[in-house]
């Protein structure tokens, strides 16, 4: 789900919330494929792609059967032009197997901005520092991601 809220003097207010549970039909394992992801761009920014969660042997993520993320975007005026869209972010979430525990949600904050390309390509950059983190997480501050608009 997600919601914009205009404010005063060109600001928008947009909250995201993301909510997955996923179990295996008839008693059948819920597929590892299937597993949701968190981490990066689209879930908690700040934080390596995919690498929140439920780890393996070796330390390597292998996503899990319940996601929750929830992101507060304040977007600011568009000073620049219209192909532009910046604001501040604050982002919080993981991904978990069978259920939720708010002990192990990871959160971070920062800046980021939206270039909608001559091409028609949305290219996004963001910029963020974790804020609540376990040893063993992997921080990725920037990111870079390209999306279409099919």
């Amino acid at each position: 789900n997600s919601t914009y809220m205009p404010l005063a003097h060109g600001l928008t207010l947009n909250w995201l919330m993301q909510l997955g549970y996923g179990r295996g039909y008839g008693g059948d394992l819920y597929p590892f494929f299937k597993n949701y992801w968190a981490g990066g761009e689209g879930s908690v920014r700040g934080f390596d792609t995919s690498s929140l969660g439920p780890k393996d042997n070796k330390d390597k993520p292998m996503g899990g059967n319940v996601m929750a993320a929830t992101s507060l975007n304040l977007y600011l005026p568009q000073y620049f032009g219209s192909d532009m869209r910046y604001g501040l972010f604050v982002d919080a979430g993981n991904v978990f197997n069978d259920s939720v525990d708010v002990h192990d949600m990871r959160a971070s904050a920062g800046a980021s901005l939206q270039w909608h390309t001559p091409l028609n390509v949305p290219i996004t950059f963001s910029y963020g520092i974790p804020l609540i983190k376990k040893d063993g997480d992997k921080v990725q501050r920037f990111s870079v991601s390209m999306s279409t608009d099919l």
